[in-house]
């Protein structure tokens, strides 16, 4: 039969809401026989593959109302957009391949299922926020923030190489849900609870540097959940960002107007202001937080690429409650650790750099008068015994 559209309205809901379905169609790979097949299941034999995949391709673009217990069934979060406070959603793999971060993972699943490609329904944030009442509320084990280049992404794809938890890496759904002006606080809240409940547990979450700020809203949202907080001495920040600069480096990108800082004189001031608020406010949440549930560890502990990182990724599990590592662990951490972070496949090489990278005597002084002040107070904790790395 044929389908208007307001009654493919419910055929395309009862494609996104059946495990079985989407589990029968997940590993097809011709897409001929993908619409065929979906349209013989899902009764409309009278559209041709074409029409089918018109009416799929206009349904993703508007929200439709579905549950928290489908989602969690088949579905992971892909996105939010601000302007219609509205979730996208994935189909979600066996398995999620390796990436350092969430979103590069999820661009690598799409690309292994048709299904996933012609498949990207949405919801309204505030469908999701409706049922939040009885909705079971998960604890991550923990928590990463990073002034960036800090070796943050290292840490994470040794813990998620271990097979004993399943790492969200700076996705971008947190972000832009965290950024949403429109949005209350309690609001927020309540959806990063609902959305994490989405995951595989256990569960550990590495936020962008900015959000360092919002770190008392989550602790809101997770107050036992542990945190780790990477710093790294602020030549090597920079220098890493003036040969190519995060989002939150470049003045104009919504991501830094969040930040509230003037724009200043040249990149470095205004480079230089950005990483002294980011220091600032994790050193505040470190003397404000509980005993022992803010740590901090620095990128010289962390020793990139040597035998201390595995050490040191040992204790981190410890500090996150993770089980014991098994030998074969052990070896995955070891493996990871000596590739780089960012680049997997290739062999990770410390550049030899004089101390202060380059930069000329100006700036120089103008760093250490800006900076070193703020990281020296970062260097002095942890404090009154609440050191464990």
């Amino acid at each position: 039969m044929a389908a208007t559209a307001s009654a493919f309205e419910q055929i395309f809901y009862k494609l996104v809401t059946s495990e079985t379905l989407l589990s029968k169609y997940h590993t097809c790979s011709n897409m001929e026989n993908l619409l065929q097949g979906l349209a013989a299941d899902l009764g409309v034999e009278g559209l041709t593959s074409t029409q089918l995949l018109n009416m799929i391709q206009q349904r993703n673009k508007h929200a439709i109302p579905i549950s928290l217990s489908d989602l969690k069934l088949c579905w992971l979060p892909s996105g939010y957009c601000i302007q219609r406070q509205q979730c996208k959603w994935q189909l979600k793999p066996q398995t999620l391949p390796f990436a350092p971060f969430y979103d590069a993972q999820l661009s690598q699943a799409r690309g292994a299922s048709l299904l996933s490609v012609l498949l990207q329904p949405a919801t309204e944030l505030q469908s999701l926020l409706a049922q939040a009442q009885g909705v079971e509320r998960v604890k991550p084990v923990g928590f990463i923030f990073h002034l960036s280049r800090c070796g943050s992404t290292l840490m994470a794809n040794a813990l998620a190489a271990t097979g004993a938890v399943q790492v969200i890496s700076e996705a971008s759904f947190l972000t832009d849900l965290l950024l949403d002006e429109a949005l209350v606080d309690e609001q927020k809240i309540i959806a990063l609870q609902m959305l994490f409940s989405i995951f595989d547990l256990p569960l550990l979450v590495k936020f962008n540097a900015w959000d360092i700020g919002l770190l008392p809203l989550i602790r809101q949202a997770f107050p036992d959940t542990p945190v780790l907080c990477l710093t790294r001495e602020p030549f090597g920040i920079l220098a890493s960002h003036r040969h190519l600069a995060g989002i939150h480096m470049v003045p104009k990108n919504p991501v830094a107007r969040y930040l509230d800082l003037p724009i200043g004189d040249s990149p470095l001031v205004y480079r230089c202001a950005v990483l002294q608020k980011l220091m600032t406010v994790m050193r505040q949440q470190y003397l404000s937080a509980p005993d022992l549930s803010v740590q901090i560890l620095d990128y010289d502990r962390l020793s990139p690429g040597g035998t201390a990182s595995e050490d040191v990724v040992e204790r981190v599990c410890g500090y996150f409650s993770l089980p014991p590592l098994t030998a074969s662990q052990r070896q995955q951490i070891r493996d990871t650790i000596h590739w780089d972070a960012k680049m997997p496949g290739q062999r990770f090489i410390a550049k030899v750099r004089d101390q202060y990278y380059g930069f000329d005597n100006a700036e120089i002084q103008f760093i250490q008068q800006a900076l070193m002040p703020e990281y020296a107070l970062l260097q002095k904790l942890p404090v009154d015994g609440k050191a464990l790395f």
